[in-house]
This record gives C-alpha cells, sequence and structure tokens, in this order.
C-alpha cells in the first residue's frame, strides 16, 4: 500500500507542473491572438561572445491574424507574404527572397509559433513580482540555440522580454516596448519595392 502511494504521488508531482506549464504557454500565447493586426515596438540587443561587444536595434512589428509579419527596422525591412521571407536592405538596395524556416533568425515571429512542437517547455525561477518565466530547451538537434527564456507580465500574459542563447555563447535579448491592435490595409503586407532594387532569390 505504500508503494502505491509513493508512486501515484511521484506520478502526480511530475503531471502537474507539466499540466500547469501548458496552461500559462496557452494563456500567453492567446494573449496575442487578435482579429486585427498587432503592432508591437521592440529594441533588440545582440550580445556577441568572442568579441564582447553589443549591438542594439530597434524597430516595428506587425502580425496579421493569416500570420503574415512585416518587420520595420531603419536599415531593412522584412515581411513574410504568408509563403516567402523577403528581406529589403535600404542601403544597398537589394532584396533577398528566400523560403520560410523554422530556424531562421531569431524575431519576435517565436510568439505565435507552436511552442510544444519545437521546445520542452518548463517553468524558470525568477523573484521578481508578478513576472512568470518559461524556459524552452529544442528538441531538435539541428539548431545553434540553446534555449530561449520567455518573460511574461502574471497580470496580463503578455511576453515583456526575451532572450535566445545560443551554442556559441551569443546573448539574444528582445524588449517588448509596446503592443496594441491597429487596423492596415490589405496589401500592408505585401513588399513594395522600386524596379531599380536588385532581387536575389534563394528559393
Amino acid at each position: 500500500m505504500n508503494r502505491l502511494i509513493v508512486s501515484l504521488f511521484l506520478l502526480f508531482s511530475v503531471a502537474f507542473p507539466f499540466k500547469s506549464t501548458q496552461k500559462i504557454v496557452k494563456k500567453i500565447q492567446n494573449s496575442f491572438e487578435s482579429a486585427s493586426t498587432i503592432q508591437i515596438e521592440f529594441e533588440q540587443i545582440f550580445y556577441w561572445s568572442t568579441s564582447e561587444t553589443l549591438d542594439t536595434l530597434s524597430g516595428s512589428f506587425f502580425l496579421n491574424p493569416e500570420k503574415k509579419y512585416r518587420i520595420i527596422t531603419p536599415d531593412q525591412e522584412i515581411l513574410f507574404d504568408g509563403e516567402n521571407v523577403w528581406t529589403y536592405n535600404k542601403v544597398n538596395q537589394q532584396i533577398i527572397v528566400d523560403k520560410q524556416y523554422e530556424n531562421e533568425n531569431f524575431n519576435l515571429k517565436i510568439l505565435w509559433n507552436d511552442w510544444n512542437e519545437y521546445f520542452d517547455v518548463n517553468k524558470h525561477p525568477d523573484s521578481r513580482e508578478n513576472v512568470i518565466a518559461l524556459k524552452m530547451v529544442p528538441k531538435s538537434e539541428d539548431t545553434l540555440v540553446r534555449d530561449v527564456k520567455v518573460f511574461a507580465d502574471q497580470n496580463t500574459w503578455r511576453v515583456f522580454s526575451l532572450v535566445q542563447k545560443d551554442l556559441n555563447g551569443n546573448v539574444t535579448t528582445i524588449y517588448i516596448r509596446s503592443c496594441e491592435e491597429i487596423q492596415v490595409e490589405k496589401d500592408y503586407f505585401n513588399l513594395i519595392f522600386s524596379e531599380s532594387a536588385e532581387i536575389i532569390d534563394l528559393r
């Protein structure tokens, strides 16, 4: 009988945290669901371990209900039209067209990915009040990502920062400065460029 009680205790002590974590993931991801376009103002900081230097980038991220997105920064625009990723370099007037890959550069679209499909997700300790922290470790070995930490406000379930570490020791941190629903024209997620722009098609 005692062995049965111990076995049941061990079973539920493992199952309940998992269930609790899945509820948290669902609440966080539901907080970004919208019938209109979401606009996020962000700051992204890159730490390069080899040179021990920092690069900072600020920009805007737009996502519509069809999961098409547009990222605008001072030097470039990145647009996903539902099928391909268009990267427009404003400095040299060059456009690179490629398919979307799950291991592409880290950006805010990770918030809408199926975390449970690509990551093992667990709670991560954080001493701050009303802060929920999760640590996500990739299930695939075919990636340079070591882990991603997600930090959310427990009152709103909105993410306010993400931290990705890779196997080379580089760290990418994204701070979400604001998040709101907006209305845009239907063609906003179609890239419009001049005829003089050079197009490099990698598809």
